[in-house]
């Protein structure tokens, strides 16, 4: 072997091949498809040993692979169904015609595969469906944009309510992380013909799915059905929704708030940035907080081993923090971009607080707020809802699609087999089975009961 190059092994149907890597190149996946194209031979007049003369046999390849891009393309399944007649002319009987085998297909001219391209390449992709419509004229499926909103509409139809039980599933979680951004709608009714919706995010911090919901404004009586549906720990930002007083009390109860040290950070940030160098100090503290959480991640610590971390060394950061914080609230004035970040740190201390006393809180609300980018950036290319139902579609269409990314589910599978079971008349009663979370379960369940042909034949070898 050649020096600077390192070697991989990879198994394929039974055999061991050694693929030639130049130095510091990682193997391509080992799940791709591989196509011999063609075999380079020794010369016939270089087999020859060197040392004895005698012709030289072949014991092994060397193999350089390139990766090759094979485009998508459509397919159409046809079901071919017997006619039947009399051959009888003077008969007056009526032909029969064999009944279809896929008796419970869709009712539209595309199957579920279909389906749910539109609904990942929309949610996943952030590609509007008028694109979507140019790529698959390209593979020769050329079809009217009206019908493919039609297909899209007839799909989420479908599924909002198994979105619907994946929404009381998060709710139900330990600890709920909420938050929200602006979703424009069309409205002929409204003077600008649109409005500015909501789109708000749920996310459970043990299940790790996320539901959407729609609201068309900002009250917080929109969301408040939701939020009072939660009975464990929620975590929330500074919406002043949030402590709006309804019948129970404050709509999120401050006894089960917890705080966003990323917010706090932000404010004095700001405030460094518009060149107010005071607010350094509480940056360097928050930079040090972070940097024991990073810690215990690396460390893979659990939740009662973050906490124990956490008293050690975010503790006494947190406690300096909040005294130097304290110290400069007599020096700065009202208006301020320092003396609000200082306001807001002491407003939302309590719930800062309670997140560093119990190893399983996150100290902010990040990761409610990474889930939103998926809709932040699709808003950008699709602009906006057609209606008011169509944002309430799109809701349930990112509460599957962004559940089966934060379950590592295999998003087309999911939709592919829940659309084709929910057009077959799958059962209401039985609608948990298909949230994301039950799916996969089910599926591994299903994958470990049967064989693995390549785990076989490597017990044999």
């Amino acid at each position: 072997m050649a020096s600077g190059t390192t070697c991989c092994f990879r198994q394929c149907n039974g055999s061991t091949y050694f693929t030639e890597l130049p130095k510091g190149r990682t193997a391509l996946p080992a799940e791709l498809e591989r196509i011999v194209i063609g075999e380079s031979r020794v010369p016939d007049d270089e087999r020859a040993c060197s040392h004895c003369g005698e012709c030289m046999c072949t014991f092994d390849w060397v193999e350089h692979e390139t990766v090759e891009r094979v485009p998508a393309r459509f397919v159409v399944h046809v079901e071919r169904r017997e006619k039947i007649a009399c051959k009888n002319e003077d008969c007056t009987g009526e032909a029969v015609t064999a009944e279809r085998v896929c008796a419970a297909g869709l009712p539209t001219r595309v199957g579920a595969s279909v389906l749910a391209n539109l609904v990942e390449s929309k949610c996943d992709d952030s590609l509007p469906i008028y694109r979507l419509r140019d790529g698959y004229a390209r593979l020769g499926f050329d079809v009217p944009l009206n019908t493919l909103y039609r297909y899209w509409t007839y799909a989420l139809d479908l599924l909002v309510p198994v979105a619907e039980v994946t929404l009381g599933v998060v709710l139900d979680d330990d600890i709920v992380c909420i938050d929200d951004t602006g979703m424009p709608v069309l409205d002929d009714s409204r003077a600008a013909g649109k409005f500015r919706g909501h789109l708000w995010a749920f996310k459970g911090n043990t299940n790790q799915m996320v539901a959407f919901q729609f609201t068309e404004t900002w009250e917080a009586t929109e969301v408040q059905p939701w939020i009072e549906a939660i009975t464990g720990m929620i975590q929330v930002d500074d919406y002043k929704g949030y402590s709006a007083t309804v019948e129970s009390g404050k709509l999120v109860p401050d006894d089960r708030r917890l705080g966003c040290a990323m917010h706090v950070r932000r404010r004095f940030y700001e405030a460094f940035e518009l060149g107010d160098k005071r607010a350094a100090p509480a940056i360097d503290y928050i930079r040090r907080i972070y940097e024991v959480e990073a810690e215990a991640k690396k460390l893979g610590l659990d939740a009662n081993g973050r906490l124990a971390l956490r008293k050690e060394k975010s503790l006494p950061l947190l406690e300096g923090l909040f005294a130097w914080i304290v110290d400069i609230e007599p020096t700065l004035g009202k208006t301020s971009k320092l003396a609000e970040a200082v306001r807001y740190a002491l407003n939302q201390r309590p719930f800062i607080d309670r997140c560093f006393t119990d190893g399983r809180f996150e100290i902010d609300n990040g990761e409610i707020e990474r889930v939103l980018k998926k809709p932040c950036v699709g808003r950008k290319n699709y602009l906006h809802a057609g209606s008011v139902a169509g944002a309430k579609r799109l809701a349930a269409a990112y509460t599957l699609v962004l559940s089966c990314k934060g379950l590592g589910i295999n998003v087309n599978d999911y939709l592919v087999d829940v659309i084709t079971k929910l057009a077959a008349g799958w059962p209401l009663r039985r609608i948990r089975e298909l949230v994301p979370d039950a799916w996969a379960a089910t599926r591994a369940i299903a994958s470990m009961s049967t064989p693995d042909p390549a785990r076989q034949q490597l017990q044999r070898e």
